[in-house]
C-alpha cells in the first residue's frame, strides 16, 4: 500500500473478504470503520482488529437493504473516509431463487440495489469534497449468465455496470 494512512470504510466488514481487507488496511496504519448488520459479529471483528494490529477500529451498524438509512448513516460518520471498500454479497441457491420471489428479491437487493445506491451517495459526497476512492467488489459471475446462478450473476452484472459508470 503506497498511500498515506487515512480512514477506510469497509461495507460488509464481517464477510471473509471484508475481514481480510480490514486487516490489511489496519496493518498499514489506517483507521478502519467496519459496517455490519449484526452488531455482535461486528464487535468481534473490531476487537480482533484492535488486538491483531493495534489499529484504530470502530463498528457502524448498517443494513444494506435499508436504503432510507443511507443518508443518516453517511452523516453519522462525521468526516468522510478516504476510501470505501464494498464487499457486500449474498450467494443465493438458484433453485430457491427461482421458486421464491421474495428470496430472489433479497438477493437482487443485497447484491445490486443496496450497494449501488449507497456507493452512488458516497460518490456524490466524494465529488463534493474533491477526493475519495471507492472499491466495489463484484463477481466474475456477472460477466456471463449461467443457468446455475443467473439470479446472482444478473445482480453482480448490474453492480459491475454501475461501478463502471461511476468511473466515468
Amino acid at each position: 500500500m503506497t498511500t498515506q494512512p487515512g480512514t477506510a470504510l469497509i461495507i460488509g466488514g464481517t464477510s471473509d473478504i471484508g475481514r481480510a481487507t480490514a486487516l490489511v488496511y489496519a496493518e498499514h496504519g489506517w483507521k478502519v470503520i467496519l459496517t455490519a448488520r449484526n452488531g455482535e459479529e461486528g464487535l468481534r471483528e473490531v476487537n480482533h482488529l484492535l488486538t491483531a494490529s493495534q489499529a484504530k477500529a470502530e463498528l457502524c451498524r448498517l443494513d444494506i437493504l435499508d436504503t432510507e438509512s443511507f443518508g443518516p448513516f453517511i452523516d453519522s460518520l462525521g468526516t468522510l473516509p478516504n476510501t470505501v471498500v464494498c464487499v457486500v454479497g449474498m450467494l443465493p441457491t438458484q433453485s430457491r431463487a427461482v421458486a421464491d420471489t421474495a428470496y430472489a428479491s433479497l438477493s437482487l437487493r443485497t447484491n445490486f440495489e443496496g450497494p449501488a445506491i449507497l456507493l452512488g451517495m458516497l460518490a456524490d459526497r466524494f465529488e463534493q469534497r474533491g477526493t475519495g476512492t471507492i472499491v466495489g467488489v463484484s463477481s466474475v459471475a456477472g460477466n456471463r449468465g449461467r443457468a446455475s446462478n443467473y439470479v446472482y450473476g444478473s445482480a453482480k452484472a448490474g453492480l459491475t455496470a454501475f461501478l463502471s459508470g461511476l468511473r466515468g
